[in-house]
């Protein structure tokens, strides 16, 4: 079973737990209430056929950590992560968000603990988990895009690092600093994939998919293009919607020349890696940076 079974496995338990009230009954009584929590975070791992360790820093991914560090203190924006878990009633939630805050409570607690693991895409988990769309983000110290708490561990956090799930008036938070954007390239080269739906910016009368049946698609577009790299150029041709052709060659580019989302994520690839799906509102991209 894998780490990511494992956890639908654990969150379905969750759920159950809260219906049926035992989780709020645990929690009521016991004068350690995580440890119940705890050990289907140890179920999850133990499934998965591996070790829970302690959380650990990412930093040695990441040659820039050493440069970043030397000047913390002069660093005055910062490249992160995100993951939210809200609730009903929380600042922001969506009318449709029917979870109990104990709910969203021990929901980050799994997600914080899985994104620890090694070898865990962060990005992953913020497609399956988190309550906002958009996980990337760049923050200045004075940003007010997140609360003033979320900005200021995100800033006392290492380059690589993850934190534990912050409680906000929002829900619950989980950051996972990113490489400062200085120290990224200027420029770079990528070919793109792109799957849209209905409602999408560009959309043609042709399409029919759904946002969700597009999703779905770009992640098997993309697991197919990592499986064999070399055939791009059919799966671009079978694929993607993208009118210019071309095999979904972008050439070389800029920052501030792509919308937000895409530079965020083409930016952040190393050259050779293909990206998950990324939305914008053209719909979901998949990105090879290949310089």
């Amino acid at each position: 079973m894998t780490v990511g079974h494992a956890t639908r496995v654990v969150m379905a338990a969750l759920d159950s737990a809260h219906g049926s009230g035992y989780l709020a009954r645990m929690t009521r009584l016991s004068p350690v209430p995580h440890t119940w929590l705890a050990t289907l975070m140890l179920m999850a791992v133990g499934f998965a056929g591996c070790r829970l360790p302690a959380p650990v820093d990412h930093g040695d991914l990441y040659p820039e950590r050493d440069q970043a560090e030397s000047g913390e203190a002069d660093v005055e924006q910062i490249a992160v992560r995100v993951i939210l878990i809200s609730y009903e009633g929380a600042e922001g939630a969506d009318e449709e968000n029917t979870r109990t805050q104990a709910q969203a409570e021990a929901r980050a607690g799994v997600v914080a603990g899985l994104a620890h693991q090694p070898g865990t895409s962060f990005r992953e988990l913020a497609q399956q988990y988190s309550d906002v769309r958009d996980d990337a983000h760049r923050l200045r110290r004075d940003s007010d895009t997140f609360p003033p708490e979320i900005v200021s561990a995100s800033f006392a956090l290492r380059v690589g690092s993850v934190s534990p799930a912050i409680e906000t008036a929002r829900g619950y938070y989980i950051i996972a600093r990113q490489p400062n954007p200085q120290t990224g390239p200027t420029s770079i080269a990528a070919r793109h994939i792109l799957i849209s739906f209905v409602g999408a910016r560009g959309a043609t009368e042709e399409t029919t998919r759904t946002r969700e049946q597009a999703l779905q698609l770009a992640a098997e577009v993309a697991e197919l293009v990592r499986t064999d790299p070399n055939d791009w150029d059919s799966l671009a041709s079978e694929y993607s919607d993208d009118p210019g052709g071309n095999g979904g060659d972008l050439g070389s580019f800029g920052r501030g020349q792509m919308v937000p989302a895409f530079e965020r994520a083409a930016f952040a690839l190393r050259i050779g890696e293909v990206s998950d799906p990324v939305e914008s509102p053209f719909g979901f991209h998949v990105i090879v940076r290949y310089e």
